[in-house]
């Protein structure tokens, strides 16, 4: 390997001989490019240095990197991205997570206070307009903290295309923190559903077996109670599925 490097450089001497007018020129020359290559990073820190900054450029921009038509672009887009996500840790992290979580805890509670379905809905229409209100309000306080910022440094911020791009991120992490509050709270509805639906139904058995029991009278058979509440329960589960089975004629 080491003889093949030398014949390497010494072929390229050669050539360099050839076209810049002897062994002195060839010499001047190659030790000019080689202090100049050597000359970009005189360590490896310095390389490392270059090497990160270059990194988290295109970390930053990431796929969009050939929009931007000038280094000043993406050092504006840096800037805005860092008060961007300042703005969505104070707001959405903070503000929308602490008091989204707060009215999940309390219309819970009030879900386990009703007997009827028709309430449940109702808590169910209160939860989603109140959620909609707050979401809208700190989506908002974003926007008017961005915009006041850009405002406050409107000479260094001048590009619109930018300002535009990193307001509209915004977005982003507002929708997906509100689809984790809305499965949740699906989640706190469907159960208390379930759960309604079942007493109603252990409402319709016991009303049906103490009906039977009345008719009865003294000739109860207390031996035969189990057995009475299995076959009535067998009868309101066929109900249910009867009026759950999809009509096949339609």
């Amino acid at each position: 390997v080491f003889h093949w490097i030398s014949r390497a450089k010494a072929s390229q001497r050669q050539r360099w001989r050839e076209g810049h007018g002897g062994p002195a020129a060839s010499e001047a020359a190659m030790g000019a490019t080689e202090a100049g290559s050597n000359a970009s990073f005189a360590s490896l820190s310095q390389w490392y240095d270059h090497a990160r900054t270059v990194w988290q450029t295109l970390s930053m921009c990431g796929t969009d990197l050939l929009q931007f038509r000038t280094m000043q672009q993406v050092l504006m887009a840096q800037q805005l991205q860092e008060f961007c996500d300042a703005l969505v840790q104070k707001n959405v992290d903070g503000k929308l997570s602490s008091e989204s979580e707060a009215l999940i805890v309390r219309c819970t509670r009030e879900l386990r206070g009703v007997t009827d379905s028709k309430d449940i809905h109702a808590i169910d229409n209160a939860f989603r307009g109140q959620l909609d209100g707050l979401r809208d309000a700190v989506l908002q306080e974003m926007h008017h903290e961005f915009d006041e910022f850009v405002k406050s440094h409107d000479r260094k911020f001048t590009d619109e295309q930018v300002k535009s791009d990193k307001r509209y991120s915004l977005v982003g992490p507002m929708r997906r923190k509100y689809a984790s509050v809305d499965s949740l709270w699906r989640s706190a509805v469907h159960l208390a559903l379930e759960q309604r639906s079942m007493d109603n139904l252990f409402e319709e058995i016991s009303a049906k077996v103490n009906d039977l029991l009345l008719e009865q009278g003294a000739n109860v058979n207390v031996q035969n109670v189990e057995r009475v509440f299995e076959e009535k329960w067998s009868q309101v589960m066929a109900e249910q599925v009867r009026k759950m089975r999809p009509n096949l004629d339609k």
